[in-house]
């Protein structure tokens, strides 16, 4: 499994992590440094691909 994120202006696409076989804590991880859980917003997430 690949997480990516596009510059949608650019349509730069940048290798945000990089797992063999995703699992929940990985996925959880990533969605609260995403959303700012605990904190301020890492960025603005405008769509997600699954």
């Amino acid at each position: 499994m690949a997480l990516f994120a596009m510059d949608l202006a650019t349509r730069k696409v940048e290798v945000l992590g990089t797992q063999p076989q995703s699992s929940g804590p990985w996925i959880q991880q990533i969605a609260r440094n995403l959303t700012g859980e605990g904190g301020p917003p890492a960025c603005v997430v405008e769509s997600t691909v699954l």
